[in-house]
């Protein structure tokens, strides 16, 4: 299973169409973008529940309802939430900003694709991956 088939599964093929539109990508491009983070992503969700930190993180944002809103609700993905939102858990997720910095600019490399445009994705991406997996342990 990858990212996503796991966001299209929790409900999210209207949430990863805003992103592409709002970034102006194509499917195909985003669809690369999630591909290649996939891997990095599932690893880093995998590493942050072995640690009891990282499992109490992952119910906070469960109970919280936050993540899960912008699968629910698409239109979400236009506000200012997003950008603070999907930061946050992407630097969660990964390791820190610097690390998320590093992870757009490998993916822009791997995809071919603008720098800029992954790294505006990139948080979206990661924010509806922990919605789609706290929507399927609620």
């Amino acid at each position: 299973m990858n990212v996503m088939q796991i966001i299209k599964g929790a409900g999210g093929v209207d949430s990863l169409a805003r992103i592409s539109a709002n970034a102006t990508l194509s499917d195909v491009e985003l669809s690369a973008i999630v591909h290649a983070a996939s891997p990095l992503l599932i690893r880093k969700l995998h590493e942050r529940m072995q640690e009891m930190s990282g499992r109490n993180w992952l119910r906070r944002q469960r109970d919280s309802g936050g993540p899960q809103q912008f699968i629910d609700r698409p239109m979400l993905l236009n506000s200012s939430a997003l950008e603070i939102e999907g930061n946050r858990v992407l630097d969660r997720l990964v390791g820190g900003h610097s690390v998320a910095e590093q992870t757009g600019l490998l993916l822009a490399h791997q995809t071919e694709l603008n720098v800029a445009k992954v790294q505006q994705v990139l948080p979206a991406i990661a924010l509806l991956f922990v919605g789609a997996v706290c929507k399927g342990i609620s």
